[in-house]
């Protein structure tokens, strides 16, 4: 088994995370997809007979989507911990434990969304240093159970002397997955072209082609995981003892 309780490079990382994935592919999915298709028959309800073209409806459906992403992200986390103790990850076991912490992760995530659209807002940049700065934020409510304020600070010192390479690497995975994600999407076009509406396709058509031109996006949230263990066995020798222990809480 390979250990991920280790300090790694780039490469190590995005490569571990593409590893991981794969070989845990139908269950790690699945947690991301739960969610996802969750919130793509929620937007097909209320506009079933297209995508919205509307700037208000497409933002009601961007929050829809990252509501989605709330508890894939955490599930993710808690899988990717089993798997590096040597244990088979279950879906179930997954969302068992991000609805021990939820409350305390809910408040953390909306924190660092406000905190990231108002940097937005603000020229962009600072919403960049805000990402990089609170990447690790919600990982610290899965696993340290720490909440709100506390793992805002938690992830700031974390990171602190490797802000750069964590933007890098976590840069680097984001426009690999939508490269990738971007082809899936491109390819799934013309099947879309012959048989449906690419403008305005059927509801079955429209699930579908959320589900395939997802399929890499949990590799994100897996390097998220990986980078923070690196971090953790570079500044506190963290192990599987210790990780075992966060995870039981």
């Amino acid at each position: 088994m390979k250990s991920y309780l280790k300090e790694m490079s780039v490469g190590e990382l995005i490569d571990g995370s593409v590893r991981l994935y794969f070989r845990n592919f139908v269950t790690i999915f699945l947690i991301y997809l739960l969610p996802l298709v969750a919130a793509e028959i929620v937007v097909i309800m209320l506009w079933p007979y297209g995508n919205p073209t509307e700037p208000a409806d497409q933002f009601i459906v961007m929050l829809l989507r990252l509501a989605a992403a709330i508890p894939a992200s955490a599930a993710t986390t808690v899988a990717v911990s089993e798997i590096t103790l040597g244990q088979k990850p279950r879906v179930a076991r997954a969302y068992s434990r991000v609805f021990d912490v939820l409350g305390r992760f809910l408040w953390t995530y909306l924190l660092v969304m406000v905190i990231f659209i108002v940097g937005f807002v603000l020229l962009v940049v600072p919403g960049v240093i805000a990402m990089v700065l609170l990447m690790f934020a919600t990982v610290v409510v899965i696993l340290e159970r720490r909440g709100g304020f506390n793992a805002l600070k938690r992830s700031i010192q974390l990171g602190k002397g490797y802000y750069l390479r964590n933007f890098g690497t976590f840069l680097l995975t984001i426009v690999l997955v939508f490269i990738t994600e971007a082809v899936i999407g491109f390819v799934l076009a013309f099947p879309v072209m012959a048989f449906d509406d690419l403008q305005n396709p059927g509801i079955l058509v429209r699930l579908v082609y959320a589900v395939f031109s997802n399929m890499f996006t949990p590799i994100i949230l897996i390097i998220t995981a990986l980078l923070y263990y690196d971090l953790r066995v570079r500044k506190e020798n963290y192990d599987t003892a210790t990780l075992a222990q966060d995870l039981v809480g």
